[in-house]
């Protein structure tokens, strides 16, 4: 028989820890992993955990808290000395120096000498740390006491000793882990606060931070460790802000500027790599870099400010953005803070102290150290702007061919200028009619035309989505030229005309980039248009007439829309953005009649008149005839958008009918004057002509087989039309409204058009074999008796209580011979 196999121990497998994680050892902990993940969760796990908790408390836990007691006992023994005088000071701090020298050096000592001695071959690694520990935190006491407490030392000697000593612990973290890089570190930042001279000098600090950081990010890229080269960085950063806000006289600006300039050097060789090597773990430390990148822009961002805007300040914050933009072309992973480089001067632009943001002086802090910011004039904002433009736009054109997200960062340098524009014509112009500008922008359109004439005849990738981008850009500059020296709703007009623009430009260079660009402009104006309170102040209140902004502001840019929507529909019928134009279009139109309906209408002439008789019933027929067109697009399409917005115009319409119908065209309610024509007056429009647009719906609804949707529409017409009956007898009895009692006659005539009115509907029901009509008119037919039995009976006399029970009694004959004549199988459901 066969030997049995050998038995498992934890020996191979703990050896196999120290051992690179490659070939055959992989696959085999990725199985013992998969294995643990789907082995059922039992008690085993728990004695393991149990187990793992007494390993760390007997052995890592008690050696650190050992090297804890360590420190704590010189501590205890120096203040035993001094409470019993057994010691002179000098003689404590020379002892607690020689007791810190000697436990830094034994722990490596141990270190090393642990494999070769019996009695320290069996100690944990964390052993030789804690021992070393120890001592570099019993030498900052000596150093420390020596300054504080004893004065035996100046303070610039303490300080000098105390950033030996955190080099000195950064430099024990090459031998003995990552911790004394923390260790070393924060010993180095916290010294500044702990020793002062009295005489803080921004040129004596500043080189010494640098000094600390950047053995801090040398050793974590040493021993690869990223969290320390980020704590590092973080601190040293937090320094430059404390200064700032604390300490900041004039002058500072050449010693903080260089040492954050230093720091961005050091960021990006301390995360060189991290963002491309997702496989060891480095990938998620790239983010904490990339914030770092934007934490310098924000530090030059304050110096400029601080500075009071300075040539030199100003000037380190393009050669960042200048390296910034070498380094996004060197490596994506750069992207990101490259970005961030981008935003912040855009920032920078948009709290400059000049024009129309009306900053003027700014006081930062009263104890601060800081003067007041004043404007340095509309020819340095001016300077900066174009410095800005020509550095960022320039730079991407130059080097696009070369950039790994090419087509993104063509929209960018596409795009900012513009914005470099619009920002400068709001702080300097106000938004105001500015010429000048309008001439800039169409420079801008200019230069972004050459721009696409010189990527068409370049080669590579993506070269039809890069001349997109620099295509809509010139479409939007002339855009805003136009509307630099033209107003009210001019803007967005030029914004409708630009979405059409892209269109056409869409068709030649099927760049994907221009539908998303497009769906943004066109949200835009909508926006504008319909959630714009400020349109009732785009022109005179009054007197406005029919040819208005109006027609060109909402009525030209709805066309505008339709036009943008068959170019966009070209290629790709039926997506998201044509429907969004279609239904914009819609919308827009809606908006055009129910404006001009307010200027036309109301008493006033303008847009900021009280609503009257006539409005009210324009604006139901208006809107219920929106609902009725965005039915038929959603028939057309199948588009869900129309479908939504058909179902909102709807409910507006259903609303508008109901209330606009008895607050201001209501006999009965108001005593509306209507006027002695009995069909043609307002309640033609307010009731009879919605009802007819609801029965098209209703129609349309049956024959797209809506059938929840027929019988909303068809419900609400047959209730609008009993409405307008109803309205029409009263109306014809009382021509001129007024109080005036309900007399014999007039009751009898209700009875009789609702008795005419239910016959109909019955005999339609029939006819259309639809159940719903005939309920409807069976429902009438129950009114007409409950009023005659109730109403006519102790209200009417003589001839016309014999006719009104006379009507209805031939009537329900009638009714019944119609049933047995044109019956059909369905009328028992």
């Amino acid at each position: 028989a066969e030997a049995p196999p050998p038995a498992q121990d934890a020996t191979p497998d703990a050896d196999a820890e120290t051992q690179p994680l490659y070939g055959p050892r992989r696959a085999a902990a990725a199985a013992r992993v998969e294995t643990a993940r789907t082995a059922p969760k039992i008690a085993a796990p728990l004695e393991k955990t149990f187990g793992d908790v007494e390993k760390d408390l007997s052995t890592k836990w008690m050696i650190w808290l050992g090297g804890v007691a360590l420190a704590l006992g010189g501590g205890f023994l120096v203040k035993y000395s001094i409470d019993a005088g057994v010691l002179s000071p000098g003689v404590r701090v020379i002892l607690a120096t020689l007791f810190g020298l000697l436990l830094a050096a034994g722990g490596e000592v141990v270190r090393r000498k642990r494999q070769d001695l019996a009695f320290l071959s069996g100690t944990p690694d964390y052993l030789p740390a804690a021992i070393s520990a120890g001592g570099i935190f019993t030498l900052f006491a000596a150093i420390y006491s020596a300054y504080a407490l004893y004065g035996f030392i100046a303070p610039f000697a303490a300080f000098v000793m105390l950033a030996l000593l955190s080099l000195g612990a950064s430099a024990l973290a090459l031998l003995q882990g990552r911790f004394f890089a923390y260790l070393g570190l924060v010993c180095g930042m916290v010294a500044p606060l702990l020793v002062s001279t009295g005489d803080p000098s921004a040129w004596t600090l500043f080189p010494y931070l640098l000094l600390i950081a950047g053995a801090g990010t040398l050793v974590a890229k040493r021993v690869g460790a990223d969290d320390v080269s980020l704590t590092s960085l973080t601190l040293a950063s937090g320094w430059a802000v404390l200064w700032t806000l604390t300490n900041w006289t004039a002058g500072d600006v050449v010693p903080v500027g260089l040492y954050t300039i230093a720091l961005g050097g050091m960021n990006v060789l301390a995360g060189h790599g991290t963002g491309m090597r997702a496989d060891d773990g480095r990938a998620k430390a790239s983010e904490g870099f990339d914030v770092i990148s934007a934490a310098i822009f924000g530090l030059l961002f304050m110096l400029v400010r601080f500075d009071g805007y300075s040539a030199f300040s100003l000037g380190l914050f393009a050669v960042a953005t200048l390296a910034q933009g070498w380094l996004v072309l060197r490596d994506r992973a750069h992207d990101t803070a490259g970005f961030a480089a981008v935003l912040s001067s855009l920032l920078l632009l948009t709290v400059w102290h000049e024009g129309a943001l009306g900053l003027g002086a700014l006081t930062l802090s009263d104890g601060w150290g800081g003067a007041d910011v004043m404007s340095p004039g509309a020819g340095a904002f001016l300077s900066a702007c174009f410095i800005a433009a020509v550095l960022v736009g320039g730079f991407v054109f130059l080097a696009h061919r070369r950039l790994a997200h090419k087509v993104l960062w063509a929209w960018v340098g596409a795009v900012y200028p513009i914005a470099v524009l619009v920002l400068a014509y709001w702080r300097l112009a106000d938004f105001g009619i500015s010429m000048p500008f309008a001439l800039a922008s169409l420079g801008i359109a200019a230069l972004s035309t050459l721009a696409v004439a010189s990527v068409r005849k370049s080669a590579g990738d993506r070269v039809s989505d890069v001349m997109a981008a620099y295509a809509a850009a010139a479409t939007l500059a002339v855009a805003l030229a136009f509307t630099m020296v033209l107003r009210d709703g001019w803007l967005t007009i030029a914004l409708a005309l630009e979405v059409a623009a892209l269109g056409y430009i869409w068709r030649m260079l099927d760049a994907a980039f221009l539908r998303t660009f497009a769906t943004i402009l066109a949200g835009t104006v909508l926006v504008r248009l319909l959630l714009n309170p400020a349109v009732l102040h785009y022109a005179a209140s009054s007197g406005m007439g029919v040819f208005n902004w109006m027609v060109v502001g909402y009525g030209f840019s709805a066309a505008l829309f339709i036009l943008a929507a068959r170019l966009f529909a070209a290629r790709d019928e039926g997506d998201n953005l044509t429907a969004l134009l279609n239904a914009g279009a819609a919308l827009l139109l809606i908006a055009f009649s129910t404006l001009e309906i307010r200027v036309l209408a109301s008493d006033s002439g303008g847009l900021t008149g009280d609503v009257v008789a006539l409005e009210a019933a324009l604006q139901t027929v208006n809107w219920t005839a929106a609902a009725a067109i965005l039915m038929w697009l959603e028939i057309r399409t199948g588009n869900e958008l129309y479908a939504f917005l058909r179902k909102f115009m709807t409910g507006i319409s259903i609303v508008t009918l109901i209330v606009a119908g008895g607050m201001f065209n209501n006999i009965l309610m108001n005593n509306a004057k209507l006027g002695p024509h009995i069909f043609w007056n307002l309640q033609l429009l307010q009731y009879l002509v919605p009802s007819l647009i609801l029965a098209a719906q209703a129609l349309m609804a049956r024959r797209a087989g809506w059938q929840d949707a027929f019988q909303l529409y068809g419900g609400a017409f047959l209730v609008g039309i009993f409405g307008w009956l109803t309205l029409e007898v009263r109306h014809a009895f009382h021509p001129y409204g007024g109080q005036a009692p309900t007399g014999e006659w007039e009751l009898y005539a209700y009875s009789f058009v609702w008795l005419i009115y239910a016959v109909a509907l019955m005999f339609a029901g029939l006819r259309l074999e639809q159940q719903k009509i005939r309920q409807a008119g069976l429902g009438v037919l129950a009114l007409v008796v409950v009023k005659v039995f109730i109403i006519d009976m102790s209200s009417l006399e003589g001839v016309a209580r014999a006719l009104s029970f006379m009507g209805l009694g031939g009537g329900l004959i009638g009714i019944g011979y119609l049933y047995q004549k044109l019956s059909r199988s369905d009328v028992g459901e």
